[in-house]
């Protein structure tokens, strides 16, 4: 019957719901409340369960910024007062003492954006950290884009939560690439060469890339190139430099967060037409926020001593 399921087991043993822990007295007026965006700070001693266990799991609910204190087995907690509340209810069912119980609860859990195979992995990562998620089977099958899961109802619910945070559409990014000449400033019309031939002056949204680069002498522009990229898929793009040389990009988009780092893998190359010795090759890795431009690589071009070509990316918030 699950025949078609790929399952992944989770060791996880039941139990049973006992009342919350003692919730800690409020903070003192100004002393820990963050007024200004109506956020408090809570210090939740834990009976049962670790407190760098149960980090990842709470924040993968969303409920608050949260950090583990080793020292007293405590969260620390920023987040609303609705927030505080909703985690204190979690709370209630997961710092209690590991016990069996008999009451298992199945649930299929719909993935809508993401590969089934993929997010089954991710939960079991932030889940597994528990030591009382056991018991518990997680089956992806992505034929159909579900979950099947099977344990205790209290743990049934949190799966769900988590599941649908880590099941969200893959992110789309705006990557424009500059390819850039950098020569010597003072080189006189006869001595420059066929790359400098190629290129035109940088234009006004460049002018503080064109400063930081001073270093490399003259700056100019090449080509442009732009690709919208999906997360998780191959992006390329092709041009030709006054029908004289080729530029080819091309790479994945690793991650990429929504308020985060950007993670891609990028190949870039320029060739001349006339298949003389004059190449441009980069292969690289990068990780940068959103709205940042970073200077990839910069390398002789080949076509004449002192040329070199930069390539630069900016990433679209």
């Amino acid at each position: 019957m699950l025949t078609n399921l790929l399952c992944v087991c989770l060791s996880i043993q039941a139990v049973r719901l006992a009342q919350p822990a003692e919730p800690e007295s409020p903070p003192q007026k100004g002393s820990k409340a963050a007024a200004a965006n109506n956020t408090e700070i809570a210090v939740i001693q834990l009976k049962h369960t670790s407190a760098p266990d149960l980090a990842p799991l709470l924040g993968a609910l969303g409920g608050g910024r949260i950090t583990a204190d080793t020292h007293t087995n405590s969260l620390i907690v920023n987040g609303t007062p609705t927030e505080l509340r909703q985690l204190r209810d979690v709370l209630a069912a997961l710092d209690v003492p590991a016990a069996d119980s008999a009451g298992h609860d199945v649930t299929i859990i719909p993935i809508r954006h993401r590969a089934a195979e993929e997010v089954a992995q991710q939960l079991l990562e932030v889940v597994g950290r528990t030591p009382h998620f056991r018991n518990v089977r997680v089956a992806a099958d992505n034929s159909r884009g579900t979950l099947l899961v099977t344990g205790p109802k209290a743990f049934l619910d949190i799966t769900h939560s988590v599941t649908k945070t880590l099941d969200t559409p893959a992110q789309r990014v705006q990557l424009e690439f500059a390819l850039l000449y950098a020569g010597p400033p003072s080189a006189s019309e006869g001595d420059r060469g066929q790359l400098r031939d190629l290129s035109a002056p940088m234009p006004p949204d460049l002018q503080d890339l064109a400063k930081e680069l001073a270093r490399f002498g003259e700056t100019r522009l090449l080509a442009r190139l732009t690709a919208v990229a999906v997360e998780d898929e191959e992006f390329s793009v092709e041009g030709m430099i006054g029908g004289e040389a080729r530029v080819l990009v091309h790479g994945t988009i690793q991650q990429a967060n929504p308020d985060g780092a950007v993670r891609m893998k990028i190949s870039a190359e320029a060739v001349s037409t006339d298949k003389a010795h004059s190449r441009f090759h980069l292969q690289t890795a990068v990780a940068a926020p959103r709205g940042d431009t970073v200077v990839l690589g910069t390398a002789p071009s080949g076509w004449k001593a002192g040329e070199s070509a930069v390539l630069v990316v900016r990433i679209g918030r």
